[in-house]
């Protein structure tokens, strides 16, 4: 299974890249709302994991380039979220979909 992520905090990322090596998941991290688009766009993935925080500082753009039409069948994770999280514009639920509210741990996110 192919993940992609969309985290732009710093500090994090490398944890994020820590648990791909650790937990052999074949991931790929975007730090950038272009990084994000582009992947979105050129790779194959299974499901994405979303830092609800960096989604929500680029939901201007994502909504411009109408990304929720092109993940609307991968399943989303989103973590760090708000209680009143909006989640995807246009863009129905599948059942995998997850959120885990704030706070969580990079860890349990990515267990499962």
């Amino acid at each position: 299974m192919k993940i992609l992520v969309l985290d732009d905090e710093n500090k994090k990322n490398g944890k994020i890249t820590d648990l791909f090596d650790t937990r052999k998941i074949d991931g790929m991290l975007c730090s950038t709302s272009n990084e994000f688009l582009n992947a979105v766009e050129a790779s194959k993935f299974d499901t994405l994991y979303i830092n609800a925080d960096t989604w929500c500082k680029g939901r201007a753009i994502y909504d411009y380039f109408d990304i929720s039409k092109k993940i609307e069948t991968k399943p989303v994770v989103f973590y760090n979220a708000e209680e009143k999280f909006p989640g995807i514009g246009g863009r129905q639920s599948v059942e995998q979909d997850k959120i885990y509210y704030k706070p969580v741990e990079l860890d349990a996110v990515f267990a499962g």
